[in-house]
């Protein structure tokens, strides 16, 4: 019984342990601005059940091009997933895997693996 318990912390220290390396890697990460393409938008519905109640969490992504042909996969709110479309160009701003801020612009640009945009 008590190999039982040391695989349940031992599996819950390397989740928390991998949760806090990802946390340092991005917060250490200089927030940057690049030109892209928004080449994709995900709309994820995750179904949860607690206590016999359902409440399902919706999780919106999004999936950005760069002129040097680099995707950046995103996480989003709500409102900044409705205000953008697919094949939008502008400057997204991040840090890491965090979003910041997406500012649209006219001028369209091309990555590296598909026609211009």
């Amino acid at each position: 019984m008590v190999w039982l318990f040391r695989l349940f912390f031992g599996m819950i220290g390397i989740a928390v342990a991998l949760w806090l390396y990802r946390l340092i890697r991005t917060l250490l990460s200089p927030e940057e601005t690049v030109k892209v393409v928004l080449r994709e938008k995900r709309r994820e519905c995750i179904p949860q059940t607690i206590v016999s109640v359902r409440k399902d969490i919706t999780e919106y992504n999004l999936v950005f091009c760069t002129e040097g042909g680099r995707m950046l996969h995103m996480k989003v709110s709500e409102a900044v997933y409705g205000t953008l479309e697919q094949r939008d160009v502008g400057y997204l701003t991040h840090r890491g895997d965090w979003f910041q801020s997406f500012q649209k612009d006219s001028v369209p640009i091309s990555c590296r693996d598909s026609s211009p945009v």
